[in-house]
């Protein structure tokens, strides 16, 4: 399953931005310097990310890649 919403997430972004940076900023809502759990559920899943996606998986992916 991580390796999954890995996969979306990639998606997204790669089909969506061309620059890291621009992504990054549009992911950021609070524009607090970090992407959350919270925010990649908005990526991948739209409003209703937070019922679609599992935030420990969204975590636990976080955690691997840091």
């Amino acid at each position: 399953m991580v390796k999954h919403i890995e996969s979306v997430i990639r998606e997204k972004v790669s089909n969506n931005w061309v620059s890291v940076r621009k992504a990054f900023l549009d992911i950021d809502d609070n524009f607090d310097g970090f992407i959350t759990a919270e925010d990649l559920a908005k990526l991948i899943g739209g409003a209703s990310g937070a019922n679609r996606y599992d935030f420990n998986l969204i975590k636990m992916l976080i955690n691997l890649r840091n």
